[in-house]
């Protein structure tokens, strides 16, 4: 090959991978622009899921309809800047939705510099006599730190309640996500997707806490049952985007997933209270003997307050939430169960301890105000050291069934998982109880029993100790995993 056509050669390939690189800069550049695009977006956008699910936009990064001040027209300190609702900081009023919504659903995401102060109040009532729209509604706080757990701090109900130590926020100046819930007065605040409050207006903490507050002497502090949702002026800039709303259809939530515990001594449990049985999430609730939800906590039960201990209760909660993989979920524990009741206790109209306890209809009424608040995913229940004799013994599937029956018919759902546990195995006549429950899963559809072997009590013959307590909550919640994924 002369040098000429080799000359030739060498820039016709030099030419070719000009173009390749040209090719490549421009491809490279269009996946950045679609991407960029792409993301935008998703800001202030539904998907089809949400879309299915309910929720509708407040926000449509353009303008700000469907928005106006607090007692006013649109003012002059809000505008809408880099697809979100922003906040100059100048003075001026807050910025709140035309509509009053009752229960619902909220998130939205934003961002402030460090020492920036704002906040989402809701339950608003607008009105010459109320000058300010922290007067009638609740504060999610809003506020550029990162580590303090105060009432006054991120994700606290400001002034009344403190979030929990699970929460993290992002540094100064990026974006965090917000969550509120509120549904039949029962309010949970997420910070960044982790659950970090809950509290129930009404109730008698509640009243406690806000008697503790700088609301100690406001007469319309959350008093009514809608409001506007209010973004707050406080003197610095935030920015807000993303803002979505379902309205709480029933005022039920889905994501609360209730569990009704009933039966006797070892479902209310005898255990010895330790550093365990203290609460630490704030995903497990109790229903209180006043029907008020709480943190969850050993005891869970009531029914005998000088012997009341560790059940399996709580153990169960923890390993329901350890399993489920939806973080959403939350856990309402119905705690109902009567120590020394046979199961003829447990039938509409008797009583136990000479009319103390009305075993089956007090937890028909608790069972129906729980219901209120969220979805029935199971019943749980531990009896029969009552019945353990060979008579008794021989009609108890039988009796047990019926009361099945009961339950289901009363939630309104004869396919609702029953998980019963096995007697101690350390006591001979208990056999003749845990023979009959093994027959439980093919009488009953929708039903397990959960085994008790290597299981020990406190001393006693009869009552689970706490570790064994809490293994049996495990293995029940196991088996009730396992039948809600049929």
């Amino acid at each position: 090959m002369d040098q000429t056509h080799l000359s030739q050669r060498v820039g016709t390939l030099i030419i070719s991978i000009t173009r390749m690189m040209k090719r490549a800069i421009f491809y490279l550049l269009l996946l950045f622009i679609s991407v960029s695009i792409s993301a935008q977006e998703k800001d202030n956008t539904l998907t089809p899921e949400e879309f299915e699910q309910g929720w509708e936009l407040l926000f449509d990064g353009i303008t700000l309809n469907g928005w106006k001040a607090y007692n006013g027209d649109i003012p002059k300190s809000w505008s809408v800047r880099d697809n979100a609702i922003y906040c100059d900081g100048t003075k001026g009023n807050d910025l709140m939705t035309i509509e009053a919504f009752e229960d619902f659903d909220l998130t939205f995401m934003w961002r402030i510099p460090e020492k920036g102060n704002s906040g989402v109040i809701y339950r608003v009532r607008e009105g010459m006599q109320w000058k300010q729209p922290y007067l009638t509604g609740a504060e999610y706080q809003i506020y550029g730190e990162n580590e303090n757990f105060s009432k006054t701090s991120v994700g606290s109900l400001y002034d009344v309640y403190p979030p929990s130590q699970e929460k993290k926020t992002n540094p100064a100046m990026e974006w965090n996500s917000g969550r509120i819930r509120i549904a039949n007065g029962l309010i949970t605040h997420w910070v960044n997707g982790t659950i970090v409050l809950q509290c129930q207006t009404g109730f008698d903490d509640w009243k406690a806490k806000v008697a503790d507050s700088k609301w100690r002497d406001n007469p319309y502090f959350m008093k009514s049952p809608f409001g506007h949702i209010d973004f707050q002026n406080h003197g610095s800039e935030v920015w807000y985007k993303n803002i979505k709303i379902r309205r709480v259809e029933g005022k039920s939530d889905p994501n609360f997933h209730l569990y009704l515990l009933v039966g006797q001594s070892n479902m209310a449990g005898r255990g010895k209270i330790d550093l365990l049985s203290t609460p630490n999430n704030l995903r497990i609730l109790m229903l209180t003997e006043k029907n008020e939800w709480m943190i969850a906590k050993d005891p869970l039960h009531f029914d005998k307050p000088k012997v009341i201990g560790v059940g399996p209760g709580l153990s169960f909660a923890q390993e329901i939430l350890a399993i489920e993989k939806d973080k959403d979920v939350r856990i309402g524990l119905i705690p109902c169960a009567v120590g020394g009741t046979s199961i003829d206790m447990w039938q509409p109209g008797e009583d136990a301890y000479d009319g103390q306890y009305h075993p089956y209809d007090d937890t028909i009424e608790r069972l129906h105000a729980a219901m209120q608040y969220g979805v029935v995913k199971g019943i749980v229940w531990h009896q029969g050291e009552g019945d353990s004799n060979v008579e008794k013994s021989k009609v108890y599937i039988e009796k047990l069934e019926k009361l099945i029956t009961r339950f289901r018919d009363e939630i309104g759902n004869q396919e609702i998982p029953f998980v019963a546990g096995e007697l101690g195995h350390y006591r001979e006549n208990y056999k003749l109880i845990n023979n009959e429950l093994k027959k439980l899963p093919g009488t009953v559809p929708f039903s397990a029993v959960a085994t008790s072997e290597e299981l020990t009590h406190n001393g006693d013959g009869t009552h689970l100790n706490s570790e064994s307590a809490r293994e049996l909550g495990k293995r029940m919640a196991i088996e009730m995993m396992e039948l809600q994924s049929k």
